[in-house]
């Protein structure tokens, strides 16, 4: 279609325009597997429900308009998951957590079993740990768009049969991302390595900014009025924990 119009357009014409940026992410993010997509800006809800009743009608019940007193962010607790998308550290369910650090060349993901106590023996308390770590690391890794190599290092399992359990749900895990990935079975140090294909930029070069000496900057947006795009302001992040 462009090299039909570079024979007959005039000169100077414009032979093709990228799709809005909205339209972008709703063509490459919405699918059968999203439930809905919800928004608190008239125009770009309508602009958005013209887009998908052109290219995904069956979708297109999927988008609604919030019509509620505050914004969509703070109904959903956006921000608070984007702040945790950037921390450190991650606590998931009895007290345990994660701690995340990328680089370059690696992502290490380090499970700790923290206040956690369970009342069955120390095997089987590192399995529930782990396990319910499987969950939450694959949605860091989607949620921050974690690529290349990456580590993850499991609460030890003394156990083959409990470390072939752990592989099994973070496989299961993993089954819906649409990155290219691919993992090794855990040693028998609890270490998985795993390979993936970021999708897009990581949310820590999204929201950050590196300087000279390697520390990152975060980018915050300033409140005030939703309907024109707020400036971006810089503020240093002094600490490994935020």
């Amino acid at each position: 279609m462009i090299e039909s119009k570079i024979d007959s357009a005039p000169s100077p014409s414009r032979l093709h325009k990228e799709a809005p940026l909205t339209s972008s992410i709703i063509r490459d993010l919405f699918g059968p597997d999203i439930d809905r997509v919800v928004i608190d800006d008239k125009r770009l809800y309508r602009e958005i429900r013209t887009y998908v009743r052109a290219v995904a009608r069956p979708l297109l019940d999927r988008v609604h308009f919030h019509a509620g007193p505050g914004p969509v962010f703070d109904l959903y607790n956006i921000e608070q998951e984007i702040d945790k998308g950037l921390s450190r550290r991650v606590w998931f369910g009895g007290g345990s957590y994660l701690i995340i650090e990328q680089t370059e060349a690696v992502v290490t993901i380090d499970v700790n079993s923290g206040r956690f106590v369970g009342k069955e023996e120390q095997e089987e308390n590192n399995l529930r740990v782990n396990l319910k770590a499987c969950k939450e690391i694959a949605r860091q890794v989607r949620l921050r768009d974690l690529g290349g190599i990456l580590i993850i290092d499991f609460i030890d399992m003394y156990h083959e049969q409990n470390r072939k359990k752990i592989y099994d749900a973070m496989h299961q895990a993993m089954s819906d991302d649409r990155g290219k990935w691919d993992m090794a079975p855990i040693s028998q140090f609890g270490i998985l390595e795993m390979t993936r294909q970021r999708t897009k930029s990581s949310l820590i070069h999204a929201f950050n900014r590196a300087l000279p000496d390697l520390q990152w900057v975060r980018l915050n947006r300033v409140q005030g009025d939703r309907g024109n795009a707020p400036p971006v302001v810089g503020s240093a992040v002094q600490g490994p924990d935020r």
